[in-house]
């Protein structure tokens, strides 16, 4: 990799895959002294997956910059030309090859958000946060759920574990609403449901992922999920599991503690 200038077009899909590329180059440009001008992607991607700029980075050698076509086809053209290098999600592992676990720590806990977040109270804070549906497939790698009925057992697994703890306050995060209102309505009077403002002008997936970020503790109850994972390292917090797979755990370098071996029965109880 060179030394000097480049140019890095970011991955245009979810907020967690973004904040993980950011956290990797961060950790690679400071090891190697590299200024990185990061692109932040929306284009040619999903409407819901159109993020504003809406978080800094302590980096030194990081600058973000919202990706245009202009921008785009001028850093290929240097490329082409040899006037300075351009990079993509296909050489992130090549990147990530030059950190470490303390590196990529270090990385994590620099990015910010540029707005309020919901006021945290003095009691110990625990986020349930369930990846839903949408990973689920039974002929899926590692990072899948089989069946409705994996994904349940987890949830039960979840709400039984927060059980053992007295007191406190849980948030209940899910892109399923439906899920998290059960839930919350299962751990009574402990939980409150991360409520999706439809008229903020904060995009619900910058408002979730960061007060992820401000719990003392994540219990991940659905499928593994990145969105999770980075939250996790940019705040620092442990997260109790039900099932990761353990690449997971090098990719996302956090403390973590398992859950899986609790015992479940029948419904959630109200």
């Amino acid at each position: 990799m060179p030394q000097n200038g480049i140019t890095y077009i970011g991955r245009n899909d979810g907020l967690g895959n973004r904040l993980e590329e950011i956290i990797v180059l961060c950790a690679y440009a400071k090891r190697t002294e590299t200024t990185i001008r990061y692109l932040f992607n929306n284009l040619n991607g999903r409407d819901d997956r159109r993020y504003p700029l809406l978080f800094s980075v302590a980096s030194p050698f990081l600058t973000l910059h919202t990706a245009t076509r202009c921008n785009v086809f001028l850093a290929r053209v240097k490329d082409k030309i040899g006037y300075q290098k351009c990079f993509g999600i296909k050489e992130l592992p090549t990147f990530r090859q030059e950190t470490d676990p303390d590196s990529l720590r270090e990385s994590a806990r620099g990015i910010a958000p540029l707005f309020d977040l919901p006021a945290k109270t003095n009691e110990s804070l625990s986020a349930i946060h369930i990846r839903g549906t949408d990973r689920i497939d039974p002929k899926g790698g590692p990072h899948f759920l089989k069946s409705r009925e994996q994904l349940e057992i987890n949830i039960k697994k979840a709400v039984a574990y927060r059980k053992t703890k007295k007191g406190g306050e849980t948030r209940v995060f899910s892109e399923e609403p439906a899920l998290a209102e059960r839930v919350a309505e299962s751990l009574s009077q402990v939980a409150t449901v991360s409520k999706r403002d439809r008229n903020s002008v904060v995009p619900t997936e910058y408002l979730d992922l960061f007060s992820l970020a401000q719990s003392d503790e994540i219990i991940m109850a659905g499928a593994p999920s990145s969105f999770c994972l980075v939250a996790a390292m940019i705040g620092n917090a442990p997260v109790s599991y039900v099932y990761l797979p353990p690449d997971l755990m090098d990719r996302f370098p956090t403390s973590y503690s398992a859950i899986g071996s609790i015992r479940v029965t029948g419904q959630l109880e109200h």
